[in-house]
């Protein structure tokens, strides 16, 4: 979705970016308004999904992804899937720092999936 976004032009010509934000829970959906019904979701869930991806690391090029998720929603992801990240798409996840205020949640510590970056002082088999 991150990728595909970058094929889609804003006005000014410059490439779609997209900050993504995962949190795992209850929700309660359904069909609002009479006039011009719309199908929403509602819940902390959202609301917390919602606070992840408003602090999450915009991603800057086309080659960057950067997906802030809960430790709820970390813990949830199976080894397996995670394998499938690192060995597909090349992505790792990891805590972001130790932690983050979270508006109307407090302290958390997060979790994000990024691209694997080399080490500095990793220079290939030499």
């Amino acid at each position: 979705l991150i990728r595909q976004s970058w094929h889609i032009p804003r006005p000014d010509g410059r490439p779609t970016a997209l900050r993504v934000g995962l949190s795992t829970g209850s929700v309660c959906a359904g069909v609002v308004g009479a006039v011009c019904p719309r199908f929403s979701i509602f819940g902390d869930t959202v609301n917390t999904a919602s606070r992840m991806a408003s602090t999450a690391r915009p991603v800057v090029s086309r080659d960057d992804i950067f997906i802030h998720m809960t430790e709820a929603a970390a813990a949830g992801l199976q080894e397996e899937t995670l394998e499938r990240l690192r060995g597909v798409y090349n992505l790792v996840l990891g805590p972001v720092g130790c932690g983050m205020e979270i508006k109307g949640k407090g302290h958390m510590q997060t979790f994000s999936l990024e691209p694997v970056t080399p080490h500095p002082c990793d220079f290939g088999d030499a």
